[in-house]
C-alpha cells in the first residue's frame, strides 16, 4: 500500500508541474512590455484628424474662397483704376474739377459751363459717351445727390470745391455689377482731403487767347485737428464771362439763301462756315409765288 501511495503522489506532482509550465508560457506576452515597439506601416491615404462634414464622400476636398478688400495697385485690380492726384489737377491750370475731368480721354460730350448757356451752371461728367445719367459720381465712396430735380439730371461737379479734392479715381470699366445701372459708363470717386490744419486760399484767373471769356475762381479751405477729432470747411466762387460763337470766324452763323423767297437768313451756329442753297424747279413752280412768277416770266 505504501508503494502505491507514493506512485499516486508522484503523478500528482508531475501534473502540477506540467500545468504550471503551461501557465508560465502563456503569461509573459501579456505582462512583459516590449522595449522597442515596431511602428505600423504608413497608410496609403492619410486620415484626417478633424471631423469632416456629415455626408462628405471619400476623396472630396474642401474648397474655401476668401474675399479681400485690401487696397492694391491699379494693374493688379480686376478693373484698372486711373488715379489723378491733386498736384496733377493744379499743374493743369484748370479752374474747376469738372473742367479737368472733361479733358480726360474716356470723357464724352456732357454739359459744360464753357459751351452751354442754359442758365443752370452745371458741369457733368459723361464717361464713354453713354450719358451723364450712366456715370456714377461718388464723394469719398458715397453717392452724391444730383444737381437738379428734373428728369435727366446728374451730379453737378461745380458743387465740389477744387481745394478740397485730394485725388480722383476713375474706374476704367463699367461698375453696374456693384453699383447698379447708373454706373454702366463708369464710376468717378472724388476723394477729399482728410488732414488739414490752418487756412488755405487759392485764387485763379484767366482769359482766352482773344482776350474774352475771363475766368475768376477763388477757393478757401480751413481745418483744424485735435486729440478728439478734426473738422474741415471749404468753399469756392467761380465766375466766367460769356461770349458767343459768332465772335469766332470759324464758328460764325451759317448763311442761307432762299431763291423762292429771295431772302438771306441764318440757319444757326456751325463749326465751319457753310452756305445752304434752295434750288427751285421751274416745272414745279407755283404761279402764285413771286419767285415763280419771275421764273415763268423769263
Amino acid at each position: 500500500m505504501q508503494r502505491k501511495y507514493n506512485g499516486l503522489r508522484l503523478i500528482a506532482l508531475l501534473s502540477v508541474a506540467i500545468s504550471g509550465t503551461a501557465i508560465a508560457q502563456g503569461t509573459p506576452a501579456e505582462q512583459t512590455p516590449q522595449a522597442n515597439p515596431v511602428p505600423a506601416p504608413p497608410s496609403a491615404v492619410p486620415e484626417s484628424t478633424t471631423p469632416g462634414p456629415v455626408g462628405r464622400r471619400a476623396g472630396e476636398e474642401e474648397i474655401v474662397v476668401t474675399g479681400s478688400r485690401v487696397r492694391r495697385k491699379d494693374l493688379t485690380t480686376p478693373a484698372p483704376v486711373s488715379v489723378i492726384s491733386r498736384d496733377q489737377i493744379t499743374a493743369s491750370g484748370v479752374a474747376t474739377i469738372g473742367e479737368f475731368l472733361q479733358q480726360q480721354p474716356e470723357q464724352g460730350g456732357a454739359l459744360n459751363t464753357n459751351v452751354n448757356n442754359g442758365g443752370d451752371g452745371e458741369t457733368q461728367v459723361n464717361l464713354r459717351d453713354l450719358g451723364s445719367q450712366r456715370t456714377l459720381v461718388l464723394v469719398d465712396g458715397k453717392r452724391m445727390v444730383n444737381g437738379g430735380v428734373g428728369a435727366g439730371t446728374a451730379v453737378d461737379l461745380n458743387t465740389i470745391p477744387t481745394a478740397a479734392v485730394e485725388r480722383v479715381e476713375i474706374l476704367k470699366d463699367g461698375g453696374s455689377a456693384v453699383y447698379g445701372s447708373d454706373a454702366i459708363g463708369g464710376v468717378v470717386n472724388i476723394i477729399t482731403r482728410k488732414r488739414m490744419d490752418g487756412v488755405e486760399l487759392n485764387a485763379f484767373t484767366g482769359a482766352s487767347q482773344h482776350g474774352d471769356g475771363n475766368v475768376y475762381d477763388i477757393n478757401v479751405l480751413a481745418g483744424s485737428q485735435g486729440p478728439r477729432g478734426s473738422f474741415m470747411l471749404g468753399g469756392g466762387y467761380f465766375d466766367q464771362h460769356h461770349f458767343f460763337a459768332s465772335s469766332r470766324d470759324w464758328a460764325q452763323n451759317a448763311l442761307s439763301w432762299d431763291f423762292d423767297k429771295r431772302v438771306e437768313g441764318l440757319s444757326g451756329s456751325g463749326t465751319t462756315p457753310k452756305v445752304r442753297v434752295n434750288a427751285l424747279d421751274p416745272a414745279a413752280c407755283d404761279a402764285t409765288k413771286p419767285a415763280c412768277q419771275h421764273l415763268l416770266a423769263t
